[in-house]
């Protein structure tokens, strides 16, 4: 048999810079990889309300840590967060929020909707 270990010679620096290059990204693609597995499981496991945000720092592109987030906020009524609930539910409850399922309601209906709704700090029309 031949030799089975092949050497490679990469004593000048033109061949040095391409392996610290895939080094450093391996590194790279490693810290982002494990970092995002860490920011999941946290996200599936948590209790309060500051391991979920944490999660979500972590891993922001995951959907489960940012719905473990609203399940947590949805649910608190402590003293301190509850202004904060309330100016989200009210939000919530804004006619511009409905301008997605209004046009297939419309037309599943057959007319036109009846109740119309003026965006926030505008004033309706009034009727002439």
């Amino acid at each position: 048999m031949a030799d089975q270990v092949t050497y490679f010679n990469v004593r000048a620096v033109w061949l040095r810079l391409p392996l610290v290059v895939l080094a450093a990204a391996a590194l790279c693609g490693a810290w982002y990889g494990v970092r995002w597995c860490v920011g999941s499981t946290m996200a599936e496991w948590a209790q309060d309300l500051e391991t979920a945000e944490s999660a979500t720092r972590l891993a922001p592109a995951d959907p489960q840590s940012h719905l473990r987030v609203a399940r947590l906020r949805r649910v608190s009524f402590e003293p301190a967060e509850l202004p904060e609930a309330l100016r989200r539910r009210a939000a919530s409850r804004r006619c511009g929020a409905r301008r997605s399922w209004r046009p297939a309601t419309r037309s599943r209906a057959g007319t036109s909707a009846t109740r119309s709704c003026a965006p926030v700090g505008r004033t309706r029309p009034s009727p002439s």
